[in-house]
C-alpha cells in the first residue's frame, strides 16, 4: 500500500532537497576545509564553522568535516543523479497509482497524499482499494437482513448461510461508504480517474502465484471498465 503521505513526500521530494544541499552555501563553506586547509579558509567561513561548532560542538564539525572530505570529488555525480531522478519524477510518461484500503484513515491518508501530487503538479493514474470484502450478489443489506431472518424463524437448513451473508453484505456495504469520498473525488476528475478495487484474498500475497492473483483481479477490473 501507499506509505504515509510523510514518506512518500519525502521521496518525491529527496533529489531536489539534495540538490538544493549541495548548492548550499553552509555544505560549501564546510567543504573548504577539505579542499583549501582549514588555515586558508576566509574569515566569514571561519566564523560561520566557530559558531555552528559552539552550538552543536567542535567534535560534531570535525566529524563533519571528516565525512565531507571522504565525500569531496563525488559531489558532482550525486548532484547529476539527483537532477536525473526530479526530471524522471514530473515527467508526464511517469504515472502514479495511489494503494488505499477500506479503512477511513487510510482513505484520508490517500485524499491527502493526492492533494499533495496535485501541489507538486503530479497527476494520479489511478487509485487501488485493497483488500475490499467482495459482494456477493445483487440484493441490499436489507433485503439480505430480511431472507437472513425468515430463515432463521422457519429453521430453514440454510439459515446460518443467509446469517453469514447478512454480515458479509453489512461489511461490503460499510466499506462502501468508506471509500465513497476518494471514489467521487476520482469521478470528478477532469481525467476521470479509474479506481480499481482488489477483494480481501483467503491467503496472503508472499510469492508469484499470489502476486498472479492480484494482477488477474486488476486486470479483470480493468477489462470491466472498458
Amino acid at each position: 500500500d501507499t506509505p504515509p503521505t510523510r514518506n512518500a513526500l519525502d521521496f518525491l521530494d529527496a533529489p531536489g532537497r539534495l540538490t538544493r544541499f549541495l548548492d548550499h552555501r553552509l555544505y560549501r563553506a564546510l567543504m573548504l576545509p577539505t579542499k583549501l586547509g582549514l588555515r586558508v579558509v576566509n574569515a566569514a567561513a571561519q566564523a560561520m564553522l566557530r559558531t555552528i561548532s559552539k552550538v552543536v560542538g567542535g567534535a560534531v564539525i570535525a566529524d563533519v568535516i571528516a565525512f565531507f572530505d571522504a565525500f569531496d570529488g563525488m559531489e558532482a555525480g550525486f548532484k547529476e543523479r539527483a537532477v536525473a531522478v526530479e526530471a524522471l519524477l514530473s515527467n508526464p510518461d511517469t504515472k502514479y497509482v495511489v494503494v488505499t484500503c477500506p479503512r477511513r484513515a487510510a482513505v484520508d491518508e490517500a485524499a491527502y497524499f493526492a492533494e499533495r501530487l496535485a501541489e507538486h503538479h503530479l497527476s494520479v493514474s489511478a487509485v487501488i482499494v485493497n483488500r475490499r470484502h467482495p459482494r456477493f450478489g445483487s440484493m441490499t443489506s436489507s433485503e439480505v437482513a430480511e431472507r437472513a431472518a425468515a430463515a432463521e424463524a422457519d429453521g430453514a437448513p440454510d439459515a446460518g448461510l443467509w446469517a453469514n451473508l447478512d454480515e458479509l453484505t453489512r461489511v461490503a456495504e460499510d466499506e462502501d461508504a468508506v471509500v465513497a469520498p476518494i471514489v467521487g473525488r476520482a469521478a470528478e476528475d477532469d481525467d476521470r480517474i479509474p479506481v480499481v478495487s482488489v477483494p480481501l484474498l483467503v491467503d496472503d500475497v508472499h510469492d508469484l502465484d499470489g502476486l498472479a492473483t492480484v494482477a488477474g483481479h486488476l486486470f479483470a477490473s480493468a477489462r470491466r471498465r472498458g
